[in-house]
């Protein structure tokens, strides 16, 4: 008669015979936005931060009303590539924000010789919003362009705002960027009276970064994990991860130069 080994309980298993169900457990968390976390004595240590996409709101592929502009953006280091999330059923670069004055984020690969063009447009009136021209740094890395506090040209709440950048080039097909133009979209939305009690408690950006995690608030997050990059570079690397844009975890954030700023909207 064979006998069976006993079985070990899980509490003093080898931590190597937990991998098998650990890795399951980090790919769920990346496609979910489940943060997974760690038990250390009687203290939860959060280890992974990722996002979960609202689950309405995003806007149609396409639209009788007025033009859209934009593209793909493809993961080359030929592309400049903006740092929003895909919706899975639209196919389209678009988050939600909490802010008036949202901040976007794109990447540009090194040896850009050519300025690039911000456009902020009210999807439903086709009007300009806001536009400004930047030249960014040879070596290439990740920008950010906030919208500055215009009267009266601010987010509107539950509005839909269309956005772009445009490589600045001559009629001839550009060297350096296979895309010239790429855009998506962004819409200000009312917090939940949970959300609003959730980020008043917040004792910190680490906290809020959390927070804008779990309630699918993109653009509010970026901004946060931008600022908390150097003391917490594992959850910029899992952020990126877990939307599709690993590939440009390592690059660096970078101040680009104003080449011209032109907001016809403020003046109207």
């Amino acid at each position: 008669m064979m006998h069976r080994k006993p079985i070990l309980p899980l509490r003093i298993l080898p931590l190597i015979s937990l991998f098998p169900l650990l890795a399951p457990l980090t790919i769920f968390s990346l496609l979910t936005g489940w943060s997974f976390r760690s038990m250390a004595g009687e203290q939860i240590v959060l280890i992974a931060q990722t996002f979960q996409p609202p689950d309405r709101g995003a806007p149609p592929s396409s639209s009788s009303g007025s033009p859209r502009r934009g593209g793909e953006s493809s993961i080359s280091e030929r592309n400049i590539i903006p740092l929003v999330p895909r919706d899975q059923i639209t196919n389209v670069l678009w988050g939600q924000t909490l802010s008036e004055t949202p901040t976007f984020f794109l990447y540009v690969p090194a040896q850009m010789t050519h300025a690039i063009k911000f456009y902020l447009v009210d999807d439903a009136e086709g009007e300009l919003i806001y536009d400004e021209t930047v030249t960014p740094p040879v070596a290439g890395g990740i920008m950010a362009i906030a919208l500055p506090r215009n009267p009266g040209k601010t987010l509107q709440i539950d509005k839909l705002y269309n956005w772009y950048f445009e490589v600045q080039t001559s009629s001839q097909p550009s060297v350096t960027t296979q895309k010239p133009i790429v855009g998506g979209f962004v819409r200000r939305i009312v917090p939940s009276p949970e959300l609003s009690s959730k980020l008043q408690t917040a004792t910190n950006d680490s906290d809020r970064s959390q927070i804008y995690a779990d309630y699918g608030i993109w653009y509010d997050l970026l901004a946060t994990a931008a600022t908390l990059r150097t003391t917490n570079p594992d959850h910029w690397e899992l952020l990126l991860n877990s939307v599709g844009l690993g590939a440009i975890v390592e690059a660096p954030l970078i101040t680009a130069t104003d080449s011209a700023i032109n907001n016809p909207g403020a003046n109207r």
